[in-house]
């Protein structure tokens, strides 16, 4: 019995490492970024095309969530079947505005597969319903429909 817990622990060790997890963020923008089996190159925010270094936005700004190389989805027949979700709540956590899949066309034959590893960005809605100077949280969640791979990417922000 006691060779057998000291197997199973270090099969345990390498199912929870060998499904990608990954934490990474950012002070400077309040980017948090969280993912499971699906992994990318590189994560950041744009406002009129220049790289964003700062948490502070202003209301009616363009800003997006620009992801490079985007991996880890489950094909089926070379094509892949991402969700895409964005969700903005208030400080009070009351929901603005809740988009719960931008990819939800019914019957979708899914996308190549290699159609978002390349380059995607998601806008993030900054309309003239946001108040100056009040803290806000935008989550924006891509999912594996075809597979257990998520990334959730939670940027907590203040309109200037």
């Amino acid at each position: 019995m006691k060779n057998a817990v000291i197997l199973l622990i270090p099969a345990c060790i390498l199912f929870i490492f060998g499904c990608t997890v990954g934490v990474d963020s950012n002070s400077s923008t309040r980017l948090r970024v969280t993912n499971i089996r699906l992994a990318y190159h590189e994560l950041y925010l744009v406002s009129d095309g220049k790289r964003l270094n700062t948490f502070r936005c202003s209301a009616g700004e363009n800003v997006r969530l620009v992801i490079t190389g985007l991996t880890g989805f489950e094909s089926t027949s070379d094509r892949i079947f991402p969700g895409i979700s964005v969700k903005v709540t208030d400080h009070l956590g009351k929901i603005l505005v809740n988009k719960s899949d931008l990819f939800a066309e019914p019957g979708s034959n899914g996308l190549p597969a290699d159609s978002v590893r390349n380059h995607i960005e998601i806008r993030m809605p900054l309309d003239s319903s946001f108040i100056q100077g009040c803290n806000y949280l935008c989550r924006i969640r891509i999912w594996d429909k075809a597979g257990r791979g998520e990334l959730i990417a939670e940027h907590l922000f203040s309109l200037k």
